[in-house]
């Protein structure tokens, strides 16, 4: 099951099964605004039902109170972990969430901006404009596989030699092929085993 949570201020519960490989969209939540028949009471839990796009759609004052009942009844019903979410800086309150209500690590994490604590065991994808200034000095994994979209420019070599991934996809890096021969022989030396 993935969540979806962004700045749409809306939430989004889908599920795969053996039969699709794309994403299934199984309920939805929206801002109250955007329903017809006016605003519910303040400071309530109440909700609007309506139906959205093929599937159901819940109204609430609050996205987070709201996305959070949907994915606990869609996990409930279908005796579902959560297996990936993407997120963008409004939903950071999404991962301490899941990594509280479950013990398995997220599979696939799909950031828009930039990640900060994100703990994914399969895919870990960034996305986003960063700054041209910027510097990670962290690391990053286990992970299966890391892809640095559309703006890879801050990557250094030894980033490289501390992501802990099988597979890594950078986009627009300023790697050299100095910086991938010396990556080359570390890896070969036995650094970053994966």
């Amino acid at each position: 099951m993935d969540i979806v949570h962004d700045r749409s201020r809306r939430g989004r519960v889908s599920i795969r099964t053996s039969k699709h490989a794309n994403p299934i969209t199984v309920i939805i939540v929206k801002p109250i605004a955007e329903s017809k028949g006016g605003k519910l009471k303040e400071h309530t839990n109440e909700y609007r039902r309506a139906f959205a796009y093929k599937c159901p759609a819940l109204y609430f004052n609050a996205r987070v109170l709201g996305t959070k009942w949907i994915v606990d009844y869609v996990t409930d019903l279908f005796s579902l972990d959560i297996n990936g979410l993407l997120a963008d800086r409004y939903g950071t309150w999404a991962l301490d969430w899941i990594n509280n209500r479950q013990e398995k690590m997220l599979k696939c994490f799909d950031w828009q901006k930039n990640p900060k604590n994100a703990r994914v065991s399969h895919i870990f994808n960034i996305d986003g404009n960063v700054s041209n200034n910027l510097k990670f000095n962290g690391e990053l994994g286990p992970m299966k596989q890391l892809w640095i979209r559309s703006n890879g420019h801050w990557v250094t070599c030894d980033n490289l030699m501390n992501f802990d991934c099988c597979y890594i996809l950078i986009e627009r890096s300023r790697l050299s092929i100095s910086d991938l021969s010396s990556f080359l022989r570390h890896w070969r030396a036995g650094g970053s085993p994966r």
